[in-house]
């Protein structure tokens, strides 16, 4: 079981301490001692009591022994603001998960050589840090470590780094290039997503990646792996790649048009997401997927073609794609992911073909504009408001047998709506599950 004691650091111990704390003039850090063994870590502190400059001492005594001070853990130093320079001593090896989030006050970190890993959300938001040296022991960078540093516009990656996590950088608005050493072989998605990033440059050694026109890619050129953010104009993607990685182009708002080669099947989640001043794109017939979010809030995108090589339009693929007025779903699609058109508030006409089975949950939620469906005999699900704050007056089902029908499938719809079935399953609809609900809306296909 950990135990917790406080040390006052700078001045002489106080005889009159209350029992298992330490009590010293000058500034306040709480540590705990682990179960086993002379190792201590920095605690949670009391943010209002952490100001100006903090120098953590090599090791602290408890009860006559000395225990070495090798983690600053979790949170330790979490919104901290008052909190300026932090000198971490020679005997800390990690620095914990959200170690020194929110510390906005934060001019200037020294990280020591023994140091090998720097956790998850470390720097988060540290907005007053323009520099970081990271030393020659560190093996990872973890998920978010510095995202949100906008204050940062120079990073040292070394040579001893294997892994970069997801996001580590992100937002770092004041980055505009960065070299990964020929150690690194894992960077994990979106991990350079800053805005005035231009160029993502890779040491001529790493055998797991490269890097062409500062974008970056695996080793073999197949996989695009990121998009500097600060790229603008046109992109063609080199043939030869396969795959559009997550998060590739995500949040690329300079880019205007994007020419994707037959040689991508595969187009990862969240890969053009936030690409607001793409106003079209072409999908060769060489796709066969269309990844989670891969468009969405492609605010600009007025046009896009899906291949006959597509049999799903993946979760919130084309959501909040506000310009988009028409969209044609190809043979091949058997389902209509979940919130796949979400928001699309200028979709004026869809065109589902026989293929599809199932209209997933929200997938056409917030077509504030469109009046009329038709839905082949082949589906047999239509989700959870599917059509819910459309403006829907004709809806058209072609299936002799009523689909399932989810909860609140046309909340907020007209309503003026008429609901055409066939003529032989008119009474079939109006008493079936869900249905009965719009039994006086009701009527026959005209033939």
């Amino acid at each position: 079981m950990k135990r917790i004691f406080n040390i006052v650091l700078f001045a002489l111990f106080c005889a009159s301490c209350a029992q298992n704390e330490f009590t010293y003039e000058g500034q306040t850090l709480k540590y705990e001692k682990f179960a086993n063994g002379n190792e201590a870590l920095v605690t949670k502190q009391q943010s209002e009591r952490i100001s100006g400059d903090v120098k953590i001492p090599e090791s602290v005594t408890f009860e006559g022994k000395k225990y070495t001070v090798t983690s600053i853990g979790e949170a330790a130093f979490d919104n901290c603001t008052g909190l300026t320079s932090i000198t971490i001593p020679n005997s800390v090896r990690t620095i914990g998960k959200a170690a020194f989030s929110e510390c906005t006050g934060l001019t200037s970190i020294t990280i020591p050589n023994s140091v090998t890993t720097i956790g998850k959300a470390a720097f988060f938001e540290c907005t007053g840090l323009t520099s970081v040296t990271i030393p020659n022991s560190v093996r990872t960078i973890g998920k978010a470590a510095f995202a949100e540093c906008t204050g940062l516009t120079s990073i040292t990656i070394p040579n001893s780094v294997t892994t970069i996590g997801e996001e580590a950088f992100k937002y770092c608005t004041g980055l505009t290039s960065v070299t990964i050493p020929n150690s690194v072989t894992t960077i994990e998605e979106g991990a350079f997503c800053g805005e005035n990033l231009k160029s993502i440059i890779v040491a001529k050694d790493n055998s797991h990646y490269c890097s062409e026109n500062g974008v970056l890619f695996d080793i073999t050129k197949k996989t695009l792996i990121q998009c500097p953010r600060g790229i603008k104009g046109n992109y063609a993607i080199p043939d030869g790649v396969t795959t559009i990685g997550g998060r590739a182009f995500s949040e690329c708002t300079g880019l205007t048009s994007v020419t994707i080669p037959n040689s991508v099947t595969t187009i990862g989640e969240w890969a053009f997401f936030d690409c607001t001043g793409l106003t079209s794109v072409a999908i060769p017939n060489s796709v066969t997927t269309i990844g989670e979010w891969a468009f969405s809030d492609c605010t600009g995108l007025t046009s896009v073609t899906i291949p006959n090589s597509v049999s799903t339009i993946g979760e919130g693929a084309f959501s909040e794609c506000t310009s988009l007025t028409s969209v044609t779903v190809p043979n091949s699609v058997t389902t209509i992911g979940y919130a796949a058109f979400l928001g699309c508030s200028r979709l004026t006409s869809v065109t589902i073909p026989n293929s599809v089975t199932t209209i997933g949950e929200a997938a056409f939620d917030g077509c504030s504009r469109l009046t009329s469906v038709t839905i082949p005999n082949s589906v047999t699900t239509i989700g959870d408001e599917a059509f819910r704050y459309s403006s829907l007056t004709i809806l058209t089902i072609e299936n002799a047998t009523p689909p399932e029908m989810k909860e609140d499938v046309f909340d907020y719809v007209s309503k003026n709506i008429t609901i055409y079935v066939p003529a032989e399953s008119v009474e079939k609809y109006k008493t079936a599950k869900g249905w009965s609900e719009y039994a006086d809306k009701i009527k026959a296909i005209e033939k």
